[in-house]
């Protein structure tokens, strides 16, 4: 055993001290440290039609939590399901509505009069004069109706010169408002 004097003790236990106090000094990367809701890393599967909303929102959580990273994998529905059941990501936001992906265009089974860019609604009836039924109460909604005995399909985007726009003679219309001599 070595024997040390009153200073070398004193140093000694100075310096063990020293390396005590200051390993916790600026050492740690908070990102690492802890995840809570403020502070950490989370992997998130997002469905790709949920893209431009929840990059927007991520940016403004991270924006306000300088120590919270929320990584992103974007991609189709199924495949966010398959990667959360597979456990490579533990959260997952998808749409959860069927819908026939078509290329250019979305189409789903809805019967609202009001889709999204780039989504056709369609719905199927069981009585054929459901339809009938339900276009004369959106009359005042609707600009046109293709199909049999309307419109027939195809010649939705070719009107004739005596097809109007809700029903309304544009020329007639401009003459009255003396737009046009």
């Amino acid at each position: 055993m070595i024997r040390q004097s009153g200073f070398g003790r004193w140093l000694t236990a100075f310096s063990f001290l020293a390396v005590i106090l200051l390993d916790g000094c600026g050492s740690r990367n908070p990102l690492q440290e802890m995840d809570t809701p403020t502070t950490g890393r989370m992997k998130v599967g997002i469905d790709e039609s949920y893209r431009l909303m929840m990059e927007a929102q991520i940016y403004a959580f991270e924006s306000f939590y300088m120590y919270a990273r929320i990584d992103t994998l974007f991609g189709a529905e199924a495949d966010i399901i398959n990667a959360f059941l597979k456990d490579s990501i533990p959260l997952m936001i998808v749409n959860r509505q069927p819908f026939t992906d078509a290329g250019f265009v979305i189409l789903r089974n809805d019967p609202s009069l009001t889709p999204p860019m780039a989504v056709v609604n369609y719905e199927f009836y069981d009585n054929p004069q459901t339809p009938e039924k339900e276009t004369e109460g959106l009359k005042n909604l609707l600009q046109c109706v293709t199909g049999h005995g309307y419109i027939p399909y195809g010649n939705s985007q070719k009107p004739e010169l005596w097809d109007y726009a809700d029903n309304v003679d544009t020329i007639s219309f401009l003459l009255k408002k003396k737009l046009i001599r």
